[in-house]
């Protein structure tokens, strides 16, 4: 026996023993989990560029009103 043949009957073996299990996964299910954790990755990336470039808005919101007067203490 070569190495080839070694390697093919190997591989032959192994597609015999994977050959159950493929058959039971759901691929329609696969596919739809792996389209939501393409969305969730892209999901994560927007909001990680948000915190990235407004850190302070991203954790606390938005910043109060600036003031338009400002009142002279009454204690002087």
């Amino acid at each position: 026996m070569t190495l080839r043949d070694g390697l093919v009957a190997q591989l032959r073996g192994t597609v015999a023993q994977l050959e159950p299990g493929l058959a039971s996964i759901d691929f329609g299910a696969l596919n739809q989990t792996l389209v939501n954790a393409s969305r969730a990755i892209h999901d994560m990336d927007d909001v990680l560029l948000e915190l990235k470039q407004y850190p302070s808005g991203f954790l606390f919101g938005k910043p109060p009103p600036p003031l338009n007067v400002v009142q002279p203490s009454a204690n002087k």
